[in-house]
């Protein structure tokens, strides 16, 4: 069975990402030159994306990407919610994974980004000491997109849209 991929991050939806129109001007430092489309990352030079790095993935050179990719653990909030979840989701046909029943039980820094996690054979292994229950919510956060994870019972199933983590993601202190 072939694994699908995920979704990955892009310069146009970057909220620094400016597409300079009009006369030529200085800022940060820098001069913005018509037609011409910038990285203007808030205290830094504006750097100029080459045509090519425009139709790709973010550059390497991107000031929002993380050196190591940020992994957080969710787990329920207490056993009585876990109940409830396990309850709904075995006999009423499944229901909405959300955080307000789940909290942050630990943060890790790791070695791996989202789609190195989600071809691997072996999770758990890539996982190592890294314990996740039946029912948690992981999220991997490379600085440019954030990724989720739902483990279902043994079984890791990628959530693409799922925004109520990412409020959570201050707390979590990544």
């Amino acid at each position: 069975m072939k694994k699908s991929k995920l979704l990955t991050a892009s310069c146009h939806s970057c909220t620094y990402r400016h597409h300079h129109l009009g006369i030529e001007k200085h800022l940060q430092g820098g001069r913005l030159h018509s037609g011409e489309t910038y990285c203007l990352y808030v205290g830094k030079k504006p750097k100029r994306f080459k045509k090519t790095e425009l139709k790709k993935a973010p550059p390497t050179w991107c000031p929002m990407r993380k050196n190591k990719v940020v992994l957080t653990v969710y787990d329920f909030v207490n056993e009585n919610e876990r109940q409830m979840f396990t309850f709904l989701y075995d006999y009423c046909g499944g229901t909405c994974i959300s955080t307000v029943r789940h909290q942050v039980v630990g943060t890790y820094e790791v070695n791996f980004d989202a789609q190195g996690f989600w071809d691997s054979e072996d999770k758990d292994a890539l996982l190592g000491d890294i314990h996740v229950a039946d029912f948690g919510i992981i999220l991997l956060d490379d600085g440019l997109k954030l990724q989720c994870f739902f483990k279902e019972r043994d079984v890791y199933i990628y959530q693409p849209y799922m925004v109520d983590v990412s409020k959570q993601k201050g707390e979590a202190g990544a």
